[in-house]
């Protein structure tokens, strides 16, 4: 049986747009947070070399790459805790995503071509009547494949910013010190590919057996689950 769910007014979808205008503040604010700690980052180098007349300060502008991937991650963790929100309203019926895809659409304020950005990152349910009659364990399935699909993406972009930047310091400190013993730092880079590997064998356990529990239950649809899983990029 499929749960009760609204069409596209009221409450629920009012605080799913509020939801949505939150993140795209966050979004904004974190991306003039990345401008500025850049520029702040850039200029500073510049002065010190300047100053102090020592050429070999501006290597410090190669931590501006791995410093974007900071900000990159976290814009990627803030649209991730959306999702995950969003998927959790979805799951209990309390809104359908393509009747909010279509508020969102019809919203003259708010960004189309970020917003579709993010939404292709949740099962692509166009008409509204099929998405009613999905059952509640067929959709808890597919948020349960989503998210672990997600997390392990993050992950990954988090695990590179953070190879990346001991990668960056171990060769500036070398560069400076005139040492190769700070290059022993890059032996830590090699963890990237394990620990990314053991965060993949981890959430995809989780979805795994949360996806065995939910086919037990006879109201289970392979079909639907398999169409909204395949659904997202």
């Amino acid at each position: 049986m499929s749960a009760p769910q609204r069409t596209g007014s009221g409450p629920p979808y009012a605080r799913a747009l509020e939801a949505i205008a939150r993140v795209l503040q966050a979004r904004a604010r974190n991306h003039r947070n990345q401008v500025v700690a850049m520029v702040a980052f850039g200029s500073a180098v510049l002065v010190v070399s300047g100053t102090a007349r020592t050429p070999a300060v501006l290597a410090a502008l190669a931590l501006l790459a791995p410093l974007s991937g900071v900000f990159l991650a976290r814009d990627a963790t803030i649209v991730n805790r959306w999702r995950c929100e969003l998927l959790a309203s979805w799951q209990r019926g309390e809104l359908g995503i393509a009747a909010l895809r279509a508020a969102v659409r019809a919203h003259p304020r708010l960004p189309q071509g970020t917003l579709e950005g993010m939404l292709v990152a949740v099962p692509a349910v166009e008409d509204v009547p099929a998405e009613q009659a999905i059952d509640p364990v067929t959709r808890r399935a597919a948020a349960s494949v989503i998210e672990a699909t997600h997390r392990e993406r993050l992950a990954a972009l988090q695990l590179s910013v953070a190879a990346s930047m001991v990668a960056v310091l171990a060769v500036l400190a070398a560069f400076w010190l005139r040492s190769w013993t700070p290059l022993a730092a890059l032996l830590l880079v090699t963890l990237r590919s394990p620990a990314r590997a053991w965060l993949r064998r981890r959430g995809r356990a989780a979805a795994t057996a949360e996806l065995a529990t939910c086919r037990r239950e006879p109201e289970f649809s392979e079909a639907d689950f398999a169409r909204l899983v395949a659904s997202i990029r």
